[in-house]
């Protein structure tokens, strides 16, 4: 490549493109020191990025689990405020705290062991975290995955935290489930994964 004239003008050069292309004072000044034919590639790729970020996000509204690339929005409802997504994680640590009540209120009232819930929890809590981050993602799988620990350990500590209007019921948990704490823990487990498959996506 000739640097001693300009690659556009074919004028004498006042700077060189990093590509070694020449560059007159008036291409100088109006591409900040590259070529025409560098611009253009860098529009080009840049224009590419775009399109890709816009098919990914919109592969995680349709609950496809696309892998998410730096820059890509974690809450696609928020659109970049901060605000936004502090309200939207406290509303689902309040939905799961909500629903851990529920079971342990279901355990005491009906007998119906908590650990049989778990995994309608996760499902349900899955379900709250991609309709409040708008769309899927791994990260969002782990979110739910989190709420869903937080719904089952944080249950019966929320449930005394509120008052319990009396409801009819035996009262008591189920006898089978407490006589084989191993069958509760695989219930527990089944919770977790069924949380992170909701939420991360059809394709893990």
């Amino acid at each position: 490549m000739d640097g001693s004239k300009c690659h556009a003008h074919y004028r004498a050069a006042v700077a060189t493109c990093g590509c070694g292309h020449g560059l007159c004072a008036e291409c100088a000044a109006a591409g900040q020191g590259r070529c025409s034919d560098c611009r253009e590639r860098e529009h080009g790729a840049s224009v590419q990025m775009q399109v890709q970020r816009d098919a990914r996000i919109a592969l995680r509204r349709a609950g496809v689990a696309a892998p998410r690339r730096p820059g890509d929005p974690i809450f696609l409802r928020a659109n970049g405020h901060p605000l936004v997504a502090g309200l939207s994680l406290l509303f689902c640590v309040t939905v799961a705290l909500g629903l851990g009540a529920c079971s342990a209120l279901a355990e005491q009232r009906w007998g119906v062991p908590q650990a049989a819930i778990a995994p309608v929890l996760g499902i349900a809590l899955g379900m709250v975290v991609t309709a409040v981050l708008g769309g899927t993602s791994r990260i969002a799988g782990a979110a739910a995955v989190l709420l869903t620990a937080l719904a089952v350990a944080g249950g019966r500590e929320a449930l005394d935290t509120v008052t319990v209007v009396s409801l009819p019921g035996p009262g008591d948990a189920s006898a089978w489930l407490q006589a084989h704490s191993a069958a509760g823990l695989v219930l527990d487990a089944a919770a977790l994964v069924l949380a992170y498959v909701t939420a991360a996506g059809r394709r893990v």
